[in-house]
């Protein structure tokens, strides 16, 4: 992180000091642009300014005398330190490729991917604060935990179109289509009977996430699935097979205080599975039919549906997502 810092200061200088000619880079309104094909006339977002709040990354920008499409934005290209950070992004459509570890920690409230966008690496905007999330039909690679820790997140949808990822059952989730492996969730999210797996990180830092039910389908949870979910109360599982766990999918003293469900006559073969073992507070279900009247706790229960929209008042008839479940009102 910091080489890119120092990188950028050095680069600035060198710069500003020849006016930008000759150099492979060129420096406009806190964003520093560095030709990355000549030979497709193609650049890229190198470094960004600490401090910047209204970042817009053009669409083409001239370098050394030559014009350039802007395709990508470079590895830990865009940081923050010492609470410095952006509040307003603008992608331009020629964006194709969002390098690992970029936009971390920005306490953006509006994220509108581009249409072109193909590419996000690893751990890019972690800790956002948005609300809804489109994935455009473009977009055929979501690096791991990408979008994870965002707290307000009530809506993902993935556009219809795309050959990779899906949001089948408007579940509020992206899906991994060809395996089933749910990816990436949110407070909303109502996993999908379909889904085999839940990704590391799937869930991982969603602070507004109180419960998650896991259907029979799923026959594996990764890493830190729900790990820094600081509001997580309970983890029910609606399969008599443990499902398959490598690695802590909670942190470690959160074993004592999520409880976890499994259906009945299963607790001495959860207790004795590794990782599901750790749970100090295993219940059996008696009954996994969840009525809405039994889930709320105070008036002040939120409540949304399939959508992810809020509910104002007594829902009527019909299914809705409750503190993180799928419940039905008869």
């Amino acid at each position: 992180m910091m080489r890119k810092i120092v990188l950028f200061g050095l680069l600035l200088q060198f710069c500003m000091a020849i006016n930008a000619q000759g150099t492979g880079y060129v420096y406009i309104d806190g964003v520093l642009y560095h030709i990355l094909s000549e030979e497709e006339k193609t650049a890229e977002c190198y470094s960004v300014e600490l401090g910047i709040q209204n970042m817009v990354i053009r669409p083409e920008v001239s370098i050394d005398g030559h014009d350039y499409i802007v395709t990508e934005i470079d590895d830990e290209a865009v940081q923050v330190l010492n609470g410095e950070h952006i509040t307003t992004l603008t992608f331009p459509n020629t964006l194709k490729r969002i390098g690992v570890g970029n936009f971390v920690g920005n306490p953006l409230t509006e994220l509108q991917l581009p249409p072109s966008l193909e590419y996000i690496g690893n751990e890019s905007f972690l800790g956002l604060r948005i609300q809804s999330l489109l994935i455009p039909a473009s977009l055929t690679h979501i690096g791991s935990e990408v979008f994870s820790g965002n707290t307000f997140c009530t809506s993902i949808m993935v556009d219809e179109k795309n050959p990779i990822y899906d949001s089948r059952n408007n579940c509020n989730a992206i899906i991994e289509s060809a395996t089933n492996k749910l990816i990436k969730g949110c407070q909303t999210t109502v996993v999908p009977s379909t889904v085999t797996a839940i990704a590391p990180g799937a869930f991982s830092y969603c602070n507004s996430l109180l419960n998650i039910d896991l259907p029979e389908s799923v026959k594996s949870v990764g890493r830190s699935a729900f790990g820094g979910c600081n509001k997580l109360e309970s983890i029910s599982i609606h399969s008599s097979t443990p499902p398959q766990a490598d690695e802590d999918i909670i942190r470690s003293y959160d074993y004592n205080t999520v409880v976890l469900y499994v259906p009945k006559g299963s607790k001495t073969v959860y207790q004795a599975t590794p990782i599901w073992g750790k749970f100090t507070n295993i219940v059996e279900m008696s009954n996994t039919d969840i009525s809405i009247g039994s889930l709320l706790k105070t008036p002040a229960t939120i409540v949304y549906d399939l959508q992810g929209r809020r509910i104002n008042g007594k829902p009527t008839k019909g299914v809705y997502i409750e503190s993180g479940w799928k419940v039905v009102t008869k």
